[in-house]
């Protein structure tokens, strides 16, 4: 909980003027109390610098893609209204587009009926190009290349989504939208109608909220597939060929698949860690790491694909009869309506802040139960702009014209 509310104040557009004070004496009273919580602001810092390159290169089309995503919600699948509705018994494959997904993607193959195969995005191209069709796409980023969806038949494959999933992929596909945990926008629109945010929370990344969404949803059984998060021994990074570079560093040299060790980085480990915690926490499940390569990830039994196919039998899995079953968990025309009504009003918020001001709406108002305010705090990280003040007035304007270009060219609203 401490570390959840240390974010949340840290990560509000603060963190470059934030000091860390403490009571007089608790330093000395406290000792290892107080280096914890250097320790959690540090690593939290650390984590908050990692996402500013990302958010300032794609601020804009994260705002565009949650305000236009918002109808899109329509007749969708809230993953923690699956809870209990969802069979957790399914086996669930999570394909990742690390390097080492050669050494056994024709196993894939074999896994079709036994358990669901729920593949992230990147590896979408490298997966059809052999003609493995997975059951579920995993999709939650703001600009990952459209090439990545250029088959076809991903239209007709359900997807984990949220509302920052290219908006261009959203609207094309036509099959089930389970949506993952979503932004802060979204999440208070919703909370009108008492859809909950799910417990799980996905930190960052594809295959993080993969495993999220999963676990909230009851898997029993998850095997990991492509999860790398480290350098293969040639340096790549990934399947498909993308140069990202080399890094060495001893700072994240981990522990291999195979014992010994092998070169990471920030983010993997990052990425790690949050994945063996989420294992730690759910002892009755189990988890199983069929990468065959990459890193190791503690509390995941290492095991190959072969072997974990081997003892699955066949149930003919068709995950969209399964989706059709969960009617129950679908967010209802009469929720809908009521979370339509509450976007409707963003615009008028809009008018509303500019007409409050900068200082008026961060130290005079509950500015964060402002649904439209997650909006603009997301414009201003983005925005390379020093003077706060400044920033803010940028971030107004600019969400401000996103909303009006939206509600331009939604028929809809």
């Amino acid at each position: 909980e401490i570390c959840s509310a240390i974010k949340t104040l840290l990560d509000d557009d603060f963190v470059e003027t934030s000091i860390l004070l403490c009571h007089p004496k608790y330093a000395e009273i406290y000792e290892n109390e107080w280096e914890m919580l250097q320790e959690i602001c540090s690593r939290i810092v650390d984590d908050i610098g990692m996402m500013r390159g990302p958010v300032r290169r794609f601020y804009r089309t994260m705002v565009h893609n949650q305000i236009v995503n918002f109808p899109l919600q329509k007749n969708g699948l809230p993953v923690a209204q699956l809870e209990g509705v969802w069979d957790g018994d399914i086996p669930m494959i999570l394909v990742s587009a690390g390097p080492s997904l050669k050494r056994n993607a024709e196993e894939l193959r074999k896994a079709k009926g036994k358990a669901l195969i729920w593949a992230v995005d990147a590896v979408l191209p490298y997966l059809m190009s052999k003609d493995i069709i997975p059951d579920v796409i995993v999709s939650t980023e703001s600009s990952k290349p459209i090439q990545y969806f250029a088959d076809e038949r991903c239209k007709s494959i359900p997807m984990v989504v949220t509302s920052n999933t290219r908006h261009e992929v959203l609207k094309e596909n036509n099959a089930h939208k389970i949506w993952g945990n979503d932004h802060e926008f979204i999440n208070k629109l919703r909370e009108c109608v008492k859809i909950k945010a799910p417990y799980v929370v996905a930190y960052t990344g594809v295959a993080t909220t993969a495993l999220a969404v999963m676990l909230q949803m009851g898997a029993k059984k998850i095997v990991f597939v492509g999860q790398d998060l480290a350098y293969s021994e040639e340096g790549d990074t990934h399947i498909m060929p993308r140069k990202e570079g080399y890094i060495e560093d001893e700072k994240y040299v981990v522990e291999g698949y195979y014992g010994g060790q092998i070169q990471s980085r920030y983010d993997w480990c990052v990425f790690r860690e949050w994945m063996e915690y989420h294992i730690s926490i759910f002892p009755q499940r189990e988890f199983i790491n069929a990468t065959e390569g990459g890193a190791a990830i503690q509390g995941a039994k290492p095991m190959k694909l072969e072997k974990v196919l081997e003892i699955l039998p066949i149930k003919g899995y068709d995950v969209n009869e399964l989706l059709n079953e969960c009617k129950k968990a679908k967010i209802t025309e009469y929720q809908y309506g009521c979370m339509m009504q509450q976007y409707k009003k963003i615009y008028n918020d809009i008018h509303r802040i500019k007409q409050l001001g900068y200082d008026k709406l961060f130290f005079e108002m509950n500015y964060r139960e402002i649904p439209v305010c997650s909006l603009i705090l997301v414009a201003m990280k983005g925005i390379a702009e020093e003077d706060r003040k400044v920033r803010f007035q940028m971030a107004v304007d600019f969400v401000e014209s996103e909303i009006e270009k939206a509600w331009g060219l939604e028929k809809e609203i």
